[in-house]
């Protein structure tokens, strides 16, 4: 009968069962990659699971795009945006 899913707040990122999809793919990434390896699935599981621990200390209470902006201001430009201005440009006179 619902044919439309409405989020409860505008900013509510997308989940996979109960996890973030960055903190999904943290976990699945390594478990897999050392399961096809190794084939030590407990192992996986505890990797992935302390990254995702690491992932989500990270982001603590800043939120989903805290790691992204972290990015913006600390690595070398790997995305160039139209309407932002490099990180490099630390004061703009204009």
């Amino acid at each position: 009968m619902d044919k439309y899913h409405v989020p409860q707040h505008l900013d509510m990122p997308f989940k996979i069962v109960i996890w973030t999809a960055d903190e999904f793919l943290v976990f699945v990434v390594p478990f897999f990659l050392i399961l096809s390896m190794f084939n030590a699935p407990l192992t996986g599981v505890a990797v992935g699971g302390g990254l995702m621990i690491l992932l989500k200390k990270l982001k603590g209470e800043e939120g989903h795009h805290f790691i992204l902006h972290l990015m913006y201001w600390y690595l070398p430009p790997m995305v160039s945006y139209k309407v932002i201005p490099p990180s490099y440009c630390r004061e703009i006179i204009g």
